[in-house]
């Protein structure tokens, strides 16, 4: 599982990158790419913002459209969390 997750990071690193998310982890165990961003949140606030939610929305956008028919024979789905002034996203393979 872990060289698929590393083959789609590489995929979609040009992708994340642009929108200024950094890679956290490929969690092998739980088969998800977590990504992370506090490019535009408040720090001194601990509040997430809407700019960087927005950009995590626009990748799951994408991604879900380029690997509608999955990845590798897997099925790929992305989830959005916030915590303080970071949004999080993680890419799921199942």
């Amino acid at each position: 599982m872990k060289e698929l997750l590393i083959e789609l990071n590489g995929e979609i690193k040009k992708l994340y990158s642009k929108y200024d998310f950094d890679l956290d982890e490929i969690d092998e165990e739980d088969g998800k790419i977590e990504l992370s961003t506090r490019e535009n949140g408040d720090v001194g606030e601990g509040e997430y913002s809407e700019i960087d939610m927005g950009n995590a929305e626009k990748i799951c956008d994408e991604i879900l459209t380029d690997y509608q028919e999955g990845f590798k024979g897997y099925q790929v789905d992305c989830q959005i969390d916030t915590c303080d002034e970071w949004v999080h996203l993680d890419i799921s393979l199942f």
